[in-house]
């Protein structure tokens, strides 16, 4: 056992790392050992349970369960203990990193656990705990406050820091002006490097990273200040800059200014964020060096930008653009391009590469592997294509890499697609045409017995749940598909905390501006937008499909009755005065069946209007390609 005992609480994250295996192990111990696994305490709740570590140490010494090498794992479990207990006490997740990076830093003495836990410990183990800190703090903070500062497990970080280290040498100066909590700056700095300067114009920030070098990295410096308008450091230009961008952020008058002084931003007409940092960089490069910086995909393809684009590519600053994946970033999901720069001072001619890597996630830690090999001029396996001065000025004025790489279909390919619509509008159509019976065999529903929602709920026979998505700051996350994007093929995925309750098939997911969904069975669980209302249906004698139906007759209604005006919100309101049927097992039946015959036609008909689309376009490159 562990020794000294640990103090404080574990998440089932934290046990989950303590034995090395997944969450849902531990939930299912927690399942199958109910009457022996410890019980959370009192102060956690049911959505993040919090249990004694030293319970749980021994519970899982008594069940075998305690992978080899546990003794190397008895810091850091020991500080996991603490950091949930201070959290459990309302430290939220900034005060708690400050509050334990001081303790770590000698800068405070106010937790004797914390004393306890790091007296004495190398400078290389500190940096260690404090990248552990920053994880536990700020890892899963998601679209939170928190949730733009990269950690450890930031994927974007690691490939902006691999694709730097290419350009990193022991005498480097490596510069991050929206440095954050320093995390992406630290990662380049493994590769090498004389000095780390830091700049944010977030002072919680600088003062994060101003810990982390008492902590264990003495090469950093760090200032605040807006990197835009200040020359915060001065003397030595950096050699090697990462910048992992505000993104989207307008600039105002006195940024423009200095936009415009720079030669890069001279004459760009732009108040877009993005363009200022691309042209602030390459104005502070060192002659030889390299910049390299995240953005989304407007400034490489924007109209107003273009200007900007051509006065880059004219001055030879840009050397490599990477097109990557969407949700590679943990506050958005947005698709983002890594930009690599060059000083407009720079000696000799380097072609511009656009590389179109949205479609490599499993090998973008290869990253710096493929730029080393593109500049020694050998092939890589990732798309890409190099482009002139000329090739730009005569093109429709994108950098973007996936329209330059963009391959239309071959004569053959197009006809081979339009034989398969065909065959698929057919199959379509012909089921299209098949008589449907609107009618009831058993007898007609004159008189029904109505009730609304609102007395539904009071019978039991409903419910109406608030899933609606909530705060991930102190809590494990989960990926499972929107609800409105259930018609995809592929429906887009969005983290919720781990423990909250998501809509399940069956339920009926009222969206008021257009007609609800009921949930399928092709996943076990559904993340709902904020203003949906989710009715679950506990009683066998409504039908989900139903109740749906008359919502959406509703919610029609309404729509027709006041055209783009009504908001999501306003067309739901009264929802619970929304009457359904009370009917008997045959007419319940058939009336299902009925409904269901509907919604399966409605689903063809989409299908053949998407089809019709595409069939369109085949038909005309087909016209065009011979």
């Amino acid at each position: 056992m562990l020794s000294p005992n640990p103090q404080g609480t574990l998440a089932l994250k934290d046990i989950a790392d303590l034995a090395e295996v997944s969450r849902a192990a531990v939930s299912n111990w927690r399942a199958r050992y109910a009457d022996s696994f410890p019980e959370p305490v009192p102060l956690s709740t049911p959505r993040r349970p919090l249990f004694d570590a030293q319970e749980v140490l021994t519970w899982l010494t008594e069940h075998d369960l305690l992978p080899a090498g546990i003794e190397d794992k008895k810091t850091s479990l020991r500080l996991r203990a603490i950091l949930n207990t201070l959290a459990n006490e309302g430290l939220n997740p900034g005060e708690l990193a400050k509050f334990a990076l001081q303790h770590l830093a000698g800068e405070s003495s106010e937790s004797s656990e914390l004393v306890a836990i790091f007296d004495g410990l190398s400078t290389e183990k500190k940096s260690v705990l404090a990248s552990l800190v920053l994880e536990h703090c700020f890892g899963n903070q998601g679209r939170g406050s928190f949730g733009m500062f990269s950690t450890s497990s930031s994927r974007a970080s690691s490939i902006l820091a691999s694709a730097a280290s290419t350009s990193v040498t022991d005498s480097s100066i490596i510069f991050d002006p929206t440095c954050g909590i320093g995390e992406t700056l630290i990662q380049a700095g493994r590769a090498g490097g004389k000095k780390l300067r830091a700049q944010d114009t977030d002072p919680f920030a600088t003062e994060i990273v101003s810990l982390r070098k008492s902590i264990g990295e003495p090469r950093l410096s760090v200032k605040a200040g807006d990197f835009l308008t200040t020359d915060t450091f001065g003397g030595d230009r950096p050699d090697v800059i990462v910048a992992e961008l505000p993104f989207g952020m307008r600039i105002d008058k006195e940024q423009r200014r200095a936009m415009e002084r720079t030669k890069v931003g001279a004459n760009a007409s732009s108040s877009n964020g993005d363009a200022a940092f691309l042209a602030r960089i390459v104005d502070v490069l060192a002659d030889e060096g390299r910049g390299y910086a995240l953005t989304p995909l407007a400034p490489a393809f924007q109209g107003p930008l273009r200007k900007f684009r051509s006065n880059l590519i004219a001055h030879g600053c840009v050397e490599f653009i990477f097109q990557l994946p969407p949700r590679l970033l943990t506050n958005t999901s947005i698709p983002t391009l890594l930009w690599v720069l060059r000083s407009p001072n720079a000696v000799g001619e380097t072609p511009t590469t656009l590389i179109d890597a949205s479609q490599a996630d499993n090998r973008l830690e290869q990253i710096g592997s493929w730029i080393t090999s593109l500049r020694k001029g050998e092939h890589i396996d990732v798309p890409h294509v190099s482009v002139s001065l000329a090739e730009f000025v005569t093109s429709e004025g994108s950098l973007l890499p996936s329209e330059w790489l963009f391959e239309a279909l071959s004569e053959q390919e197009v006809a081979n697609r339009l034989k398969e619509l065909e065959s698929e509008i057919n199959a379509i159509s012909k089921k299209l045409d098949q008589p449907i019976r609107l009618t009831f065999e058993h007898g007609s529903f004159e008189n029904p017995i109505l009730i609304s929602l609102r007395e539904a709920i009071e019978r039991k026979l409903i419910k109406i749940l608030d899933l609606r998505p909530k705060d991930k700051a102190n809590g494990e996350t989960k990926k499972v598909p929107k609800i409105a994007s259930i018609n995809l093929p592929e429906p887009e995925l969005v983290e919720v905390p781990a423990d909250e309750e998501c809509a399940r098939s069956g339920d009926i997911v009222a969206l008021g501006m257009r007609d609800s969904a009921l949930v399928p069975g092709t996943s076990e669980e559904w993340a709902v937008p904020n203003f949906a209302k989710v009715i679950r249906v506990l009683d066998s004698k409504l039908s989900p499909r139903i109740v749906k139906a008359c919502i959406d007759h509703k919610m029609r209604e309404r729509r027709t009755a006041a055209p783009g005006v009504l908001t999501p919100g306003t067309v739901l309101r009264g929802f619970l005065d929304i009457e359904i049927p009370l009917l008997t097992d045959e007419q319940l039946a058939e009336l299902d069946s009925i409904l269901r015959e509907l919604d399966e036609r409605k689903q063809l008909a989409d299908k053949l209007g998407n089809l019709a689309a595409e069939a369109n376009d085949a038909l005309i490159a087909a016209t065009l390609l011979k």
